[in-house]
């Protein structure tokens, strides 16, 4: 039997999928970086 985490369905591969997740986690935290830059900027604006 097929090792379950090396299951390759048709037009489906996992490393493609765990190399998206990585890409998908490391662009929010990025996003997340720049929403809190953001808040901060604007909080200064506002003299808080």
């Amino acid at each position: 039997m097929a090792d379950p985490a090396r299951i390759h369905v048709e037009g489906f591969d996992i490393d493609n999928v765990l190399l998206h997740r990585k890409q998908l986690q490391a662009a929010a935290c990025g996003n997340l970086e720049n929403g809190m830059k953001s808040a901060r900027d604007y909080s200064a604006m506002q003299g808080r």
